[in-house]
């Protein structure tokens, strides 16, 4: 059975990140393309995350546990907090450290564009889970 806390760990890292990049974000005159890309997936993200909690919690609440007991959404749960974290842990530094570490961004533009694109297909999986009628 999957961990609901795995879920609240996900939403929780998600939060800080999108509270990271918006930061970091803020103190930029022209943010690069991929910080803007990257800012409006992990919102993404995290609003599909905060949905599938409480699809999960209301389904819980009428003794359907399904969606719960899917390995797939367990394992895609784990994956995104997993990336989420480690974005947080690369930017993390730029958010509260010194101005000339927020000078320059972080990644290179096929690392941004690849978390992007990564956050993009848990969103979708998450997506469909909260979506899902029937099971």
């Amino acid at each position: 059975m999957a961990d609901p806390l795995s879920i609240l760990g996900a939403i929780s890292a998600s939060v800080s990140l999108a509270e990271n990049v918006g930061t970091y974000l803020s103190r930029l005159r022209d943010a690069p393309e991929q910080a803007r890309a990257l800012l409006s997936e992990v919102i993404e993200t995290g609003e599909l995350l905060r949905m599938l909690r409480s699809r999960l919690e209301t389904d819980h609440a009428h003794g359907n546990d399904a969606l719960l007991e899917t390995s797939i959404l367990f394992f895609a749960v784990n994956g995104c907090r997993g990336k989420l974290e480690e974005i947080d842990r690369i930017l993390s530094p730029l958010a509260s450290g010194s101005s000339s570490a927020r000078l320059m961004w972080p990644f290179r533009r096929s690392d941004a564009n690849e978390a992007v694109e990564s956050l993009h297909r848990y969103v979708q999986i998450f997506h469909f889970a909260v979506h899902l009628d029937g099971l």
